[in-house]
């Protein structure tokens, strides 16, 4: 598959941190009260609807609600969540892919994988939904090894999933600099010139 030139944004500062499931509630408590300021906000990437709700159950704090977005939820309603996000209305949002694809959220600053995506160009598009334009963004991937036993599980049978999520492993687990890996990994084209990263 080729999909043309790829680059993230200048302005994305991008950590890939190994944090064990057992410790990721709390290291992305902190996350989200470090990046919560007036006129910025947060998205959280979780894999399923169910845990996007309960995510969001556990984040919410007094003063600072968290809401959880997904393809589940009425029109209507979504709608609604979309609209209060980008008015700051609501500072963090835990959703599925559903949320924000083709869309350029000025407001969004901080955008946080609670486990990696299927495929390298999935985790690019959540990665590169902040930092847009010259505002700083930053995208933060959690992960184990572990993540990927309960992946392969869910994707039994489909070869094509296992061979995209083969390639995010090989991404994760290649030292370097990571938005030069992706940038490396998705584009057949890519040189290692540091103004297109």
């Amino acid at each position: 598959m080729e999909i043309g030139e790829f680059s993230l944004p200048n302005s994305l500062r991008l950590n890939v941190l190994n944090i064990p499931m057992n410790q990721r509630l709390e290291f992305v408590k902190k996350l989200v009260i470090q990046n919560t300021a007036p006129g910025k906000a947060g998205l959280i990437f979780t894999q399923t609807r169910k845990f996007s709700e309960r995510l969001a159950r556990l984040l919410t704090q007094p003063g600072s609600p968290v809401q959880s977005y997904h393809a589940g939820l009425d029109p209507e309603v979504r709608r609604s969540l979309e609209t209060q996000f980008s008015n700051g209305l609501i500072p963090w949002m835990v959703s599925t892919s559903a949320f924000g694809l083709g869309m350029n959220w000025e407001n969004l600053s901080t955008v946080i994988l609670w486990q990696p995506s299927f495929s390298l160009i999935s985790l690019a598009q959540a990665l590169g939904r902040t930092g847009r334009g010259d505002q700083p963004g930053l995208a933060t991937l959690l992960w184990e090894s572990a993540d990927f036993q309960s992946m392969d599980w869910g994707i039994q049978g489909n070869s094509e999933l296992g061979t995209e999520l083969k390639k995010v492993r090989k991404y994760l687990e290649t030292p370097g600099c990571r938005k030069i890996n992706l940038s490396r990994a998705l584009d057949s084209n890519f040189t290692s010139d540091t103004n297109r990263i």
